[in-house]
């Protein structure tokens, strides 16, 4: 069995910054698209563009990560008690909000297997306040886990 790893809660001090841009656009209405990743450390965080602004990374936490959801899905700004500066999480956060959409039956569309040949389902979740794209390994489990869910798993199987 493997000990289970325990760090200490880091620590970003340029992550205020990047969520104050984050909720200047949120207040002026802007439309965000966002892609979940992890840096060199393993740490996640959202990649975000809008029009007329260039592409940045905001580490997420479990907090920032619900605001960012909820702002997505309902329009939702309110930031109070989130602390951009301490990052919780040191996992992925794609497959879980995927997941999370799918059963909350939020509409996503899928590329094709013919379009699509590196392994990946590559995905896009249309929400109120913009989109998320996804690229999710391609697995048994992941298509099971689509199957089940009603989702168009013919188009991506070969």
């Amino acid at each position: 069995m493997k000990a289970e790893l325990h760090l200490p809660d880091l620590q970003f001090k340029d992550n205020t910054e990047n969520h104050e841009v984050v909720k200047s656009l949120m207040l002026h209405g802007h439309d965000l698209d966002v892609e979940f990743s992890v840096d060199y450390r393993g740490l996640p965080l959202a990649i975000i563009t809008t029009s007329g602004v260039k592409r940045f990374s905001y580490w997420l936490n479990h907090d920032s990560l619900e605001w960012l959801l909820g702002y997505l899905l309902h329009g939702e700004i309110e930031d109070f008690g989130i602390k951009p500066n301490k990052v919780d999480v040191r996992e992925s956060l794609e497959l879980p909000v995927f997941k999370r959409l799918v059963e909350g039956k939020t509409k996503i569309q899928y590329v094709p297997l013919l379009r699509e040949t590196t392994g990946y389902v590559k995905a896009l979740a249309s929400c109120e306040r913009g989109k998320i794209y996804f690229k999710l390994k391609r697995t048994p489990e992941l298509l099971a886990y689509l199957k089940a869910n009603n989702e168009p798993v013919h188009l991506l199987v070969g």
